[in-house]
């Protein structure tokens, strides 16, 4: 079992993350997303040129994670346009 720590072992090193088994990806992407993390995993691999080496369902995964984290972006970008524009009437 991969202790709670690899999460932080994760955000410091995402190129050991490679080496993991697919029962360990099973578990680390259930912690990330619980911490609300696993869309900042998946930036910390692509920046790294990784994602394409972690396993599919894992990518799979992490790169919805990004998908649902970038619509937040552009909602919460909507929402200060659409306040900005109120308090200048």
């Amino acid at each position: 079992m991969i202790p709670n720590y690899l999460i932080l072992q994760a955000l410091r090193d995402p190129e050991a993350l490679i080496a993991l088994s697919l029962p360990d990806w099973d578990l680390l992407i259930r912690q990330a997303r619980r911490a609300n993390l696993l869309a900042r995993i998946c930036l910390l691999l692509d920046e790294r040129s990784l994602l394409e080496q972690v396993p599919p369902k894992p990518r799979q995964h992490l790169e919805w994670s990004r998908v649902i984290s970038e619509k937040h972006i552009q909602a919460v970008h909507w929402e200060i346009t659409q306040i900005r524009k109120a308090l200048e009437k």
